[in-house]
């Protein structure tokens, strides 16, 4: 048995679990959970059944916070689409959608991204809360590949919506 394993049989995850309630240690314990959940399918599987987690998770704070708990879900996630309905589609959207906030770093932008776009090819579920909105927004980013990815998304899974104004075009050929 892995250490992490024997970590996460042991009740570790519930300490960490634990300490989410604590705003105080909640990004640190965000970001072993987000490293827990980045390993193996086990892994995984043992935190997304650990009860009231995923719920901890999506849970609202700080920037910093709502940042590790994104690369936790994230992470949750890349084990496969029977992790989207596990946790919730509707969640997962909102989740992905609230990372696409301007004040998130672009890695956890794009990652959401790709993520969205899993979720409309693989589950075709078009449950897109506000989505098309910040869509539209990060269609305006300085940032060519998350301006780029926010086309595509919008191109091809919500084409009735329509694009923002024109100053698209400009920013990629600013950027590409």
């Amino acid at each position: 048995m892995s250490v992490v394993m024997s970590c996460v049989s042991g009740g570790a995850t519930e300490a960490l679990h634990a300490d989410l309630v604590d705003s105080y240690v909640r990004r640190d314990a965000a970001w072993v959970l987000a490293n827990v959940a980045a390993g193996s399918l086990a892994q995984a599987q043992s935190l997304a059944e650990q009860p009231g987690l995923v719920e901890a998770l999506c849970d609202q704070g700080p920037t910093e916070v709502r940042q590790e708990c994104t690369w936790a879900i994230l992470n949750l996630l890349k084990h496969g689409p029977d992790m989207f309905v596990r946790m919730g589609v509707h969640r997962v959207v909102c989740i992905l959608t609230n990372a696409l906030q301007a004040d998130t770093e672009p890695a956890l932008q794009r990652s959401a991204m790709e993520h969205l776009e899993l979720l409309t090819q693989k589950l075709q579920t078009p449950e897109a809360g506000g989505l098309v909105g910040k869509l539209q927004g990060l269609c305006h980013s300085s940032d060519g590949a998350i301006l780029q990815k926010a086309r595509f998304l919008l191109q091809n899974f919500f084409p009735w919506q329509g694009m923002p104004d024109d100053d698209m075009s400009n920013n990629l050929s600013r950027s590409g």
